[in-house]
């Protein structure tokens, strides 16, 4: 492990270029480069050289490399939700409908979509028989038995 607690795996993949020709050498290593993924586990390189005082060039290299963004893509999302459709009935209650889609916060991808439904009313129904009443007249509106209008279920 490193410092900072992470997991590092060191590549002993030594290539010697040349005899150093220095008694003194020069250790050196890089920053880790960029993770490979945003998320769900990449990996980070750093390179290690040892180089000769005097010429500076590279007797031997050694590669490290750790885990990165070890975070599942799908832990923080961005929601996106779509238009509502339009109203199940044409007057009385019904429902209507959209779509929610949730991003990944890292890479964009799609987590999930679920469906969001809520109720909606664009017009009280009428009986059309010219009694003044409005509201609503009958289980096809939408309104069940419609008790909530002061009138008893089975009515037309």
């Amino acid at each position: 492990q490193d410092q900072s607690g992470n997991i590092v795996n060191r590549t002993a993949t030594y290539d010697v270029y040349k005899e150093c020709s220095s008694t003194k050498k020069v250790y050196t290593q890089s920053d880790y480069g960029t993770c490979s993924k945003t998320c769900g586990g990449g990996v980070q390189y750093r390179n290690y050289d040892m180089r000769d005082n005097n010429t500076n060039k590279v007797c031997s290299s050694n590669k490290d490399q750790r885990n990165c963004n070890t975070q599942d893509c799908c832990s923080k999302v961005n929601e996106v939700a779509g238009e509502y459709g339009k109203c199940s009935k044409s007057c009385g209650y019904g429902e209507k409908k959209r779509t929610v889609t949730g991003y990944s916060a890292y890479n964009n991808q799609v987590c999930y979509t679920r469906e969001e439904s809520t109720s909606c009313k664009i017009k009280s129904c009428s009986s059309g028989g010219g009694g003044g009443g409005g509201g609503c007249h009958g289980p096809s509106c939408g309104c069940g038995g419609c008790g909530d209008v002061g009138h008893g279920p089975g009515w037309s």
